[in-house]
């Protein structure tokens, strides 16, 4: 359980405070603000409950973030309460964290799908000998995004999901593929072989 600094009470008790909890409304138009705020929710690994509300670990950066999502429902003329929270029984704490890790690993198996279309891509690059920088440079593109969307949501899973670790081989897998692809394009291409081929009498 992340480690917090903000501390409740309950019937004398002060147990550490172990969840940030938010409940909202917007305008239902324009529509692009409840997409924004989603958004960036999302993206700092809130899940919704079916209770109507939104769950967060209680660490001091995720905190701050949702002070400024608070003041951007504000903005958008909405209405935010948030609170800290504590479980009342490890049941409860428990099954937060089981719905984090369902979401974290969600979003691991979405990213291994790619991982997958990546070394279809690659396969199929090398099965039409297609050994142009054009495709290196796709290829290149496609891997950078595929890490930091790993970056982003290892950011995210502060529970340790063990897709982590599936997800980073999975990575290391397409990038040495990548580079063996890209060695092999570099000895195809007209440059390397004017180099390389011995000189005619």
């Amino acid at each position: 359980m992340p480690e917090t600094n903000v501390r409740g009470t309950f019937d004398g008790v002060t147990p550490e405070v172990a969840w940030l909890l938010l409940a909202y409304t917007l305008p239902p138009e324009p529509s692009r603000m409840r997409v924004s705020i989603w958004r960036r929710l999302r993206k700092l690994g809130a899940v919704y409950m079916e209770e109507g509300f939104w769950v967060l670990p209680n660490t001091a950066k995720l905190a701050v973030e949702l002070k400024s999502v608070i003041q951007d429902i504000q903005n958008f003329q909405g209405t935010a309460s948030a609170f800290l929270s504590t479980a009342l029984d490890e049941t409860q704490s428990q099954r937060l964290r089981s719905r984090l890790l369902v979401s974290r690993d969600e979003e691991y198996a979405e990213l291994l799908g790619q991982c997958e279309r990546f070394m279809t891509h690659i396969a199929h690059a090398i099965s039409t000998k297609r050994y142009t920088f054009a495709e290196v440079e796709e290829l290149e593109e496609e891997m950078s995004k595929l890490e930091r969307w790993l970056e982003e949501i290892r950011s995210r899973d502060l529970f340790g999901s063990g897709q982590s670790n599936v997800s980073l081989e999975a990575i290391a897998r397409g990038r040495d593929a990548l580079h063996q692809f890209t060695e092999r394009a570099f000895l195809e291409s007209s440059d390397a072989k004017g180099r390389l081929d011995p000189p005619v009498d």
